[in-house]
């Protein structure tokens, strides 16, 4: 069957699980299940249908008599469903709703899947676009880091600290942070951070090294500046190291990432 393909892979969340399903995928790396709580006789039904559009759509045929996938698709869903890699960046900015696009990793291929309103779009991508991508998701400019002194807590209060925040609690927070020995000049400024958030994000690495091996780094910008996050492990306990940091750092740190975690 050749590739009737020119632009992006349009797929509902049943259609995609659906060709996942025909390669013998069972789950998809940052994907909800569309299927939750369903009978198995509704699953059948529903990816029976979604099989009929995908046939309409030219990414299923008949060939001899048996159902064949376009090859485009199959390399793209093949990807998805047994990938070396993956890297998921997670985007809140003011006054938008939250974003998550993911790039999945299977030499050679690179996947881009990036939700849409009713559903997914994929796309292959070549190694060196990225990079240019991610930037263009985040879309920092040149911020200067913020003016404080970088600290350390744990990821707990640092959750809980997000909680206040949300609930509209701020002098909740700033207490939460000074128990948690930050100093009170470092609290304001990483405070007024998320009091005048602008974006901040995740960006989460995974790759197959006899089991999977997860990475990232987290990154707040606010009008006094920019920050990044990042986990550690210590005396049994998760922490997370918030640091000052311009725009250029942070895209270094991102190469270094994506070096170790994504490309290698």
């Amino acid at each position: 069957m050749s590739s009737v393909l020119e632009d992006a892979v349009w797929l509902k969340p049943e259609e995609l699980f659906t060709l996942a399903s025909l390669l013998g995928g069972e789950t998809l790396i940052g994907i909800p299940d569309p299927f939750p709580g369903w009978l198995t006789e509704e699953i059948q039904e529903a990816m029976s249908a979604a099989q009929d559009e995908l046939i309409q759509k030219g990414y299923l045929g008949m060939v001899d008599g048996r159902l064949q996938m376009d090859a485009v698709v199959a390399a793209l869903i093949g990807t998805l469903i047994k990938p070396q890699a993956v890297l998921m960046l997670i985007l809140s900015q003011a006054n938008r709703e939250p974003q998550q696009t993911c790039i999945y990793h299977r030499p050679p291929f690179f996947v881009h899947l990036h939700p849409q309103q009713e559903g997914y779009a994929l796309w292959p991508l070549l190694a060196g676009e990225i990079t240019p991508l991610l930037r263009q998701h985040i879309s920092l400019g040149e911020v200067d880091a913020a003016s404080s002194e970088p600290f350390s807590l744990l990821e707990a209060d640092l959750m809980a600290v997000r909680e206040a925040f949300h609930d509209g609690r701020p002098a909740d927070a700033q207490q939460i942070l000074r128990r948690a020995g930050v100093s009170e000049e470092s609290a304001s400024a990483f405070l007024s951070a998320w009091q005048t958030g602008r974006r901040n994000g995740s960006l989460v690495c995974m790759t197959q090294r006899n089991g999977w091996q997860v990475n990232g780094l987290g990154f707040l910008e606010g009008e006094n500046g920019l920050w990044r996050m990042r986990v550690y492990r210590s005396a049994a306990q998760d922490w997370v190291e918030c640091l000052p940091c311009s725009a250029a750092q942070l895209w270094q740190e991102v190469d270094k990432l994506l070096i170790y975690y994504f490309f290698e």
